[in-house]
């Protein structure tokens, strides 16, 4: 598990290099982080996979990190080659002042991670009634972590308990009520009645108001509960999911 760095950098000719060259191989794990050195002020960086791949290439999220900088993260486990254009665009012209292709600039041989999206599929009449995927979480601070819960039947609700122990045998409530989150919401998908789906967002990992929760040392990963309930508040089934807390998204 690493972070593949690559630097985007203008010489003094104004020709552009990547460092390293393509193609970047993406293991079990791993994720990227492009930065585009000395960034005019007001651009944005834009990373573009080409067709036949997915928007996102082999990436489950991608997501900016200060003006200078994107994160491709997660897996969708489709092993092979892809390709990719560099942009840096200028909303005030409309126009890409630069533009480059990278052909088969990431070699992915990683193994499918949804994070930061956890699947929660709940099961009446079952011995095991909630089953999450991933059951780890892999965040970087300020990451946005969505789970996304489906199978709940008409009147049930869920909640989660964020605890103050890495170990849910401790299950003291953590004194943050979002836990390591600066916040936390839900809602529903907007799909059919018979498709009961509801969305939970919780922003900030790790950053504001999570940032003190736990105390130091800050532990290498939390554990949490996810709760369901009947419509008349009985418990339906509760399951206890981890999540991995990979620190700060720039190393070191």
């Amino acid at each position: 598990m690493a972070v593949r760095k690559v630097e985007i950098r203008r010489d003094a000719e104004g020709q552009y290099s990547f460092d390293p060259p393509a193609p970047v191989t993406l293991g079990p794990g791993d994720w990227v982080w492009w930065q585009f050195k000395d960034i005019p002020a007001g651009r944005a960086l834009f990373i573009q996979f080409q067709a036949p791949s997915p928007q996102f290439g082999p990436f489950h999220s991608v997501r900016s990190l200060g003006n200078d900088s994107v994160i491709g993260k997660g897996n969708t486990g489709h092993a092979g080659p892809y390709s990719y254009r560099v942009l840096l665009l200028n909303p005030k012209t409309g126009e890409p002042e630069f533009s480059q292709y990278q052909e088969d600039g990431i070699d992915n041989q990683g193994q499918v991670d949804t994070s930061p999206v956890a699947f929660v599929q709940y099961t009446a009449h079952s011995a095991d009634p909630i089953r999450v995927t991933p059951d780890s979480l892999r965040l970087n601070a300020g990451d946005t972590a969505t789970w996304v819960i489906r199978g709940l039947e008409e009147g049930m609700f869920v909640t989660f308990n964020f605890t103050n122990a890495a170990d849910t045998a401790d299950d003291t409530a953590s004194a943050n009520r979002t836990g390591p989150f600066s916040s936390f919401f839900a809602m529903a998908d907007g799909g059919s009645s018979e498709e009961r789906v509801v969305r939970a967002h919780a922003t900030g990992f790790m950053t504001g108001a999570g940032s003190d929760t736990p105390p130091d040392p800050i532990p290498a990963q939390f554990r949490y509960w996810i709760h369901v309930w009947n419509s008349d508040g009985t418990p339906a089934g509760k399951h206890d999911p981890v999540i991995d807390n990979l620190g700060p998204p720039i190393p070191g």
